[in-house]
């Protein structure tokens, strides 16, 4: 919508479509798309105990980067330029190569924003084994998002959502919205965040850690796991060979405490509503819901009850959790990643570590994997400072 200059006439421009393209994500279950949907489908975990006091002084459940991989992953693709970023910027700068080697068209960087989402980027320099091997500033998510724009030598400055846990799905709408208004014609969504002391200590002292493997929506819960990821995946106007498209979005606060959520789920439930309203379509017609479900006591019941409330709960949902952990701000991102390669293939991913029902609401929770039509699917996010999000994914109707 634009003001065209005479008097009470205003022009109202149509929104572009924004559809998926290039997608990489790396995790404990291994680096890439396909090793990490066939460990999906098989059910396999990436989470395990770990001993290390780097983290904490205690051993805790959690996942972990294969992190020797990595590094050799990573001098392949950038040879000479190891020492040069930490590990987080380094997992930023390789899933974005990634995905823009997964494209099957080639962008122009000139109308190419980045977003990078993660809630604690370099924390770790914070740890007193890594004071002074780099600048102060270092621990600051923008000074990240410089050394990527200069790395990429992206005319655009980058632009950092750190939004608590539903920054990476609010990452994937802001784009969307970013693209529809012309703003930018690509927008290439990346998150990542990492183990470290801080981050372990932090959630330690919530007392949110399970000493087990995380059962979401299952009646013996005891809290979540902790893990470690990063991926991106390319948005744009252009069409071109994408299956995928995002049809609407939105966020809400519930305001009920600085680290619980809702306790009767009226944030969540109007961030789904209003993406349900923004992509024109109704409950029936989502196949597939991409839950938080992080395992802990508040956050599985008040999200069931949230779907209860959207006409929701005869809905297929599952949460992936219980296969790498919560990875905090790469979550929103590497689950729409997974969920989009589900829906591509009709077939859904059971819910790891769910055996019995432990929430209110008789949600349809995923026990088994199982092939399944899935044409859309809805993914949600609740985190610290009572933020939710919620986006709405569909296959393009001229790839049926």
């Amino acid at each position: 919508m634009y003001w065209n200059g005479r008097r009470n006439t205003i022009i109202f421009k149509p929104m572009k479509e924004v559809f998926v393209h290039g997608s990489y994500l790396i995790s404990s279950l291994g680096f890439g798309i396909q090793e990490n949907m066939d460990k999906l489908y098989g059910a396999q975990s990436g989470s395990a105990l770990i001993h290390d006091h780097k983290y904490y002084p205690e051993a805790f459940f959690g996942s972990k980067i294969d992190h020797l991989r990595f590094a050799n992953e990573f001098e392949n693709q950038f040879p000479n330029l190891l020492t040069e970023y930490t590990f987080f910027e380094k997992l930023l700068l390789f899933v974005v190569q990634k995905s823009i080697q997964n494209l099957h068209f080639s962008i122009d960087l000139k109308n190419t924003l980045v977003i990078i989402s993660s809630t604690k980027g370099n924390i770790d320099l914070l740890a007193e084994t890594e004071r002074g091997k780099w600048e102060n500033e270092r621990v600051f998510l923008w000074k990240s998002a410089e050394y990527i724009q200069e790395f990429f030598k992206l005319e655009n400055k980058v632009l950092v959502i750190s939004n608590a846990c539903i920054s990476g799905v609010e990452a994937i709408s802001v784009g969307s919205r970013l693209i529809r208004t012309g703003k930018f014609k690509n927008v290439i969504v990346a998150g990542a965040d990492i183990l470290s002391e801080f981050v372990v200590s932090g959630f330690q002292s919530f007392q949110s850690l399970s000493l087990e493997q995380c059962k979401p929506f299952d009646s013996e819960r005891s809290g979540l796991n902790l893990g470690e990821a990063a991926a991106a995946l390319v948005l744009s106007c252009s069409e071109n060979t994408s299956p995928i498209q995002v049809l609407g979005s939105a966020t809400s606060n519930d305001a009920n405490h600085i680290s619980g959520p809702s306790r009767n789920g009226d944030g969540l439930f109007l961030a789904i509503q209003s993406a349900l309203d923004e992509s024109k379509i109704t409950a029936d017609k989502v196949d597939l819901i991409s839950a938080h479900g992080t395992a802990t006591d508040y956050n599985d019941e008040m999200e069931s009850k949230a779907l209860s409330l959207a006409n929701l709960e005869s809905v297929p949902v599952n949460s992936l959790k219980g296969f790498w952990g919560h990875t905090l701000g790469a979550a929103g991102l590497i689950e729409s990643i997974v969920s989009i390669e589900s829906m591509k293939e009709n077939k859904l991913i059971k819910t790891l570590g769910y055996e019995n029902h432990g929430v209110s609401k008789n949600i349809s929770v995923v026990s088994q994997s199982k092939t399944h039509k899935i044409d859309t699917f809805l993914k949600t996010a609740s985190g610290f400072g009572g933020t939710n999000a919620a986006i709405i994914f569909q296959k393009h109707k001229q790839h049926d």
